[in-house]
């Protein structure tokens, strides 16, 4: 605790990387329109993980889809699903 018995604000970006990793539900989720999605993905990144897909669609933790209603960013569900452990990592070309 800091000064005065406040909590530093390093621990809020703490609680919610924590709640990130807690969740292992990931969804693919679209925007209406090319504003709309500007706008999503500027409040999402540095906040959560976000992968974007080529087909427009873009991969997001569970967590992200309360934080995105609580801004009033008009968003759509594609999939839900587990992200897959046995996934080998990406490795660059020799």
């Amino acid at each position: 605790m800091g000064a005065g018995g406040t909590v530093g604000a390093g621990l809020g970006a703490f609680l919610c990387f924590w709640r990130q990793r807690r969740s292992k539900l990931v969804v693919t989720i679209t925007f209406p329109d090319y504003d709309t999605e500007n706008r999503a993905l500027a409040f999402l990144l540095g906040r959560f993980s976000v992968r974007v897909l080529y087909s427009g669609g873009h991969i997001v933790p569970e967590a992200a889809l309360e934080a995105l209603a609580d801004q009033h960013i008009p968003f759509a569900v594609k999939v839900r699903t587990e992200p897959s452990d046995s996934t080998p990592p990406m490795e660059s070309p020799p």
